[in-house]
């Protein structure tokens, strides 16, 4: 959140398993842009993650580890839609995605004060079943 190098410039990785979170940040992410590696994760392990919501007008989710608690919250959700990106279809990207995006809105909040900004309907998605495929 927040611009690289802001007082308020904040990027965080709350997880739960470092090895999964290592394989995603170095082998996958850093692939699809510089800027993973430009501006790296602050890593937060021991995380937890909470989901609610009817994920039909509404999902939440609440990230919790060491000093952090995110709370995510999409609402005013439309229809989802299958995205299917076709592997090596992008430069320098070696990977495809299949996932169902929902748009909405969405609020965040990193430890209880409201993130400035403002999303509107179809610049914030909620995905579902994401999967990465590579040759």
């Amino acid at each position: 959140m927040g611009e690289k190098g802001s007082p308020n410039g904040t990027r965080i990785a709350i997880f739960d398993n470092e090895k999964l979170y290592e394989y995603l940040t170095n082998d996958i992410l850093a692939m699809t842009s510089k800027q993973y590696t430009d501006w790296p994760f602050e890593k937060v392990g021991n995380g937890k993650v909470t989901s609610g919501g009817d994920r039909v007008h509404e999902a939440t989710e609440s990230c919790r580890g060491g000093k952090y608690k995110l709370d995510l919250a999409w609402h005013d959700m439309q229809g989802g839609e299958l995205v299917d990106i076709p592997i090596s279809s992008r430069p320098n990207n070696p990977f495809g995605l299949l996932f169902v995006r929902v748009n909405g809105k969405a609020d965040v909040k990193l430890n209880g004060k409201a993130e400035p900004g403002t999303s509107y309907a179809g610049t914030a998605a909620y995905t579902f079943g994401e999967t990465w495929l590579k040759k």
